[in-house]
């Protein structure tokens, strides 16, 4: 059974699928980052927040979710021509 997923807006996915026309769901996040985002612009918008507060002595995480081949290692260890978000967060760490 095919899934798709539209997003709206920046805080909306809706997903329905192919074949059941009854299971259709919208949600709404914090964020939502379509294909073709980079991992820059995720660590802009998400998590040099998280890292700033981590330096002001708050708790805080990053963690990723989804299915399986949704991109997850890909956003927080990145390749050689786009950093993922683990090096950004020690780059930031560390002023660079």
């Amino acid at each position: 059974a095919g899934l798709t997923a539209h997003f709206p807006d920046e805080r909306t996915v809706e997903t329905s699928y192919l074949r059941r026309t009854d299971q259709n769901f919208s949600f709404s996040l914090d964020r939502v980052f379509p294909p073709g985002s980079s991992n820059s612009e995720v660590y802009e918008q998400c998590a040099q927040a998280v890292v700033q507060h981590a330096c002001s002595g708050q708790n805080s995480i990053v963690f990723a979710y989804g299915h399986a081949g949704s991109g997850k290692e890909a956003t927080m260890f990145g390749d050689s021509s786009q950093p993922g978000l683990l090096l950004s967060s020690i780059l930031h760490l560390f002023g660079r």
